[in-house]
């Protein structure tokens, strides 16, 4: 978390002191949020956040194409009964 009036920044997790930006660190302090403790705790819940989010849009794609195909099948199968009939 970063104090914009004091120029502090902690780690969001645990609230450990990570340095302040306005003493030199600025650079280093840009992008940190996680003290390295925490740090490998936020990446395992944004890789398990992103997984549940993939396998949700694989569901919905698989049950999408599943109707698609079974729309085809009956049109082709209409199809198929009127060239059939047409003979």
């Amino acid at each position: 978390m970063r104090d914009q009036e004091t120029g502090i920044v902690t780690c969001d997790f645990c609230g450990t002191y990570l340095g302040n930006y306005f003493t030199g660190d600025y650079y280093k302090l840009i992008k940190m949020k996680f003290c390295p403790a925490c740090k490998a705790q936020a990446d395992r819940q944004r890789k398990a956040f992103w997984a549940r989010e993939k396998r949700k849009a694989d569901r919905r794609e698989k049950a999408e194409m599943k109707s698609r195909l079974e729309r085809l099948e009956a049109e082709n199968a209409a199809l198929r009964r009127q060239i059939i009939e047409g003979r």
